[in-house]
């Protein structure tokens, strides 16, 4: 270490300048630190490019087209039925929904899945319309029993 003042060479430990006689500080260094990292070259990102809907194989776009299709065959099957009409509503309601799943996942329906949406419609229409009569049957013939006949 030098002196400050004078540039005379100062042992290790000593008070005062050999030479001048000026009172010898010592300085302690702190390490400066930078809040911000400073990089050569400026970092690279990705550029982003848009939104890519998520790849779907053809087995499971098939099978999402054949469940719809299944549903609105069984609800338009027991639609029709006259005592089952119930069950072709709730079923129709699911080929609906799985219609709706379909067309959010793959975008336009294939033939199969309009097919499907088309009898879970006609499911409904046909469930609805024979429930209501199965509820009016049901009430003519508990009102019919409760009458009683005289002769």
């Amino acid at each position: 270490m030098n002196c400050k003042h004078c540039g005379a060479f100062l042992p290790e430990g000593t008070k005062f300048c050999p030479s001048c006689g000026t009172e010898v500080v010592e300085e302690v260094v702190q390490p400066q630190y930078n809040a911000v990292p400073q990089y050569d070259v400026q970092p690279q990102y990705q550029q982003y490019v848009g939104y890519e809907a998520p790849a779907y194989d053809q087995t499971e776009r098939a099978a999402s087209a054949k469940s719809a299709l299944t549903w609105g065959i069984l609800g338009l099957a027991f639609a029709v039925s006259f005592y089952l009409s119930f069950l072709g509503i709730i079923f129709s309601a699911i080929a609906k929904n799985k219609v709706k799943a379909y067309v959010a996942a793959f975008g336009e329906p294939t033939a199969k899945v309009k097919t499907g949406n088309g009898l879970a419609t006609g499911g409904l229409i046909a469930g609805i319309v024979l429930t209501v009569l199965l509820v009016i049957f049901i009430i003519a013939v508990a009102g019919a029993a409760s009458i009683d006949y005289y002769y």
